[in-house]
């Protein structure tokens, strides 16, 4: 199964993105108002932007359904996995998590 990673200082963009499978997914504003930054550990628009980004790219990938789409869960999403995370920390997240996630509600 394949893994979000998100890095701190990619080295095409210098900027922190999230990749899958090495490759870049697409910035998703979660809202009209917010810029398309990426960012984590802290409550904010970064990592809200990164838990729409990361959900929308999962139910998009994946041929599984879900009872909900990714503006009704992402608050709850960055709470539980972009907003906990260290600002200067790269981490990983599987695409199994974010299904079950998915799943649960």
């Amino acid at each position: 199964m394949s893994d979000y990673r998100a890095v701190l200082e990619h080295p095409e963009t210098g900027d922190r993105e999230v990749l899958y499978d090495g490759e870049r997914i697409e910035h998703v504003p979660y809202g009209d108002s917010s810029q398309d930054d990426f960012s984590w550990g802290y409550t904010g628009a970064g990592p809200n932007n990164v838990a729409q980004s990361i959900l929308e790219h999962a139910i998009a990938e994946t041929d599984e359904s879900f009872d909900v789409n990714a503006s009704s869960v992402r608050s709850e999403f960055a709470g539980e996995f972009t907003i906990p995370v260290g600002k200067s920390e790269e981490w990983t997240l599987s695409m199994e998590e974010v299904k079950e996630f998915l799943r649960n509600h």
